[in-house]
């Protein structure tokens, strides 16, 4: 899950999560549901800023 979320590859943090449908609808109704951004960090992402740096 850390390699997942360091690469912010959803797909794969999707199928590690303990209830994978929830994730997905979690992002899904989240406003960051098209963003390559988590839902809590947002604009903010650590992983996302640093990549861009």
């Amino acid at each position: 899950m850390s390699k997942a979320r360091c690469d912010l590859d959803w797909e794969t943090m999707y199928e590690l999560a303990l209830d994978p449908q929830m994730a997905r609808k979690r992002k899904k109704e989240s406003e960051s549901s098209n963003e390559d951004h988590c839902t809590m960090c947002g604009n903010l992402c650590a992983v996302k800023n640093d990549k861009a740096v």
